[in-house]
């Protein structure tokens, strides 16, 4: 697979304006990648229902980001409903058949300190050739994330001198709410949290839209954590000097009944 491509998000910009070169080099992935995301979800039970709340959801939450979803529906062609939709996907298969699987680890290396590494093992075609690398400046705090066309949210991001945080689904309890979508909330931490110890009480506690387990590694290699959570509660296991795993799952014994 050729490197991703990088591009320079700059939040001073217009949200048109910052995503302009993005959506010239990537509208024909993102097009691609999204009309994939429509067709399964259409597969999934009471999907429009579902998808009802997700618009409910977004105009709570996830409009903190709208202008970039607008500038990018626009860029695309695509009716703002159907990218909100595409933006829930990864909530979304909680309720489908769908792989969108994943594994992040933490591990100490001799020359490196602690590493965060991170898998996505997605059932879409041409994902990996659409992998893009954002680098956002101008805003609150600068952040990199490593993601695809079309999405506002962060999946995979690291805060330089901060900390680095990655998202993986898990077993879905009940129909999504109207509280914050994981991703977005993921990119919110990455703009606005100055340190780990900021990152990890806005992930711990706030109340999201579906379960979700975060993995978070801190700047100066001494902390790390994998945070298990379902809408409302949250279970911490520490990083200790032998390696953290985080996929689907929970680990915790508490939380292991979901599984």
């Amino acid at each position: 697979m050729n490197e991703p491509r990088e591009f320079l998000i700059d939040m001073t910009q217009p949200a048109e304006e910052r995503w302009q070169d993005v959506i010239a080099a990537c509208k024909r992935n993102a097009l691609k990648l999204s009309r994939w995301v429509l067709g399964s979800l259409e597969r999934v039970p009471l999907s429009h229902v579902i998808r009802g709340a997700i618009a409910a959801s977004h105009k709570r939450s996830d409009s903190l980001f709208d202008d970039d979803l607008s500038a990018w529906a626009a860029g695309m062609g695509m009716p703002h409903r159907d990218l909100i939709a595409v933006n829930a996907a990864h909530e979304m298969a909680q309720f489908s058949e769908t792989k969108l699987t994943g594994t992040a680890f933490v591990t100490h290396s001799d020359s490196l300190g602690l590493v965060h590494g991170r898998n996505l093992d997605w059932d879409v075609k041409g994902l990996g050739e659409s992998t893009v690398v954002y680098h956002f400046v101008g805003g609150p705090l600068e952040f990199m994330a490593i993601s695809f066309p079309g999405l506002v949210g962060v999946l995979s991001g690291m805060g330089p001198g901060r900390f680095s945080v990655t998202l993986n689904r898990t077993t879905p309890q009940g129909r999504p709410t109207l509280d914050w979508s994981p991703q977005i909330l993921v990119r919110h931490v990455l703009e606005t949290a100055r340190d780990y110890q900021d990152a990890f009480e806005a992930l711990s506690a706030t109340e999201l839209r579906t379960p979700a387990i975060f993995t978070l590694v801190g700047a100066d290699r001494t902390r790390a954590c994998v945070i298990e959570r379902t809408r409302k509660d949250a279970a911490v296991r520490e990083y200790d000097g032998t390696p953290l795993i985080a996929s689907t799952h929970y680990l915790t014994p508490s939380l292991a009944q979901h599984n």
